[in-house]
């Protein structure tokens, strides 16, 4: 989950970064 959290802090590479881990956590959550 750290990991995840780093990925979206660093802010890099473009929106699939983003989408990627939000959908962990949508996974997570559900």
């Amino acid at each position: 989950m750290t990991e995840m959290l780093s990925s979206m802090d660093s802010g890099s590479e473009d929106e699939k970064s983003l989408t990627s881990s939000i959908k962990i956590v949508d996974l997570v959550d559900n």
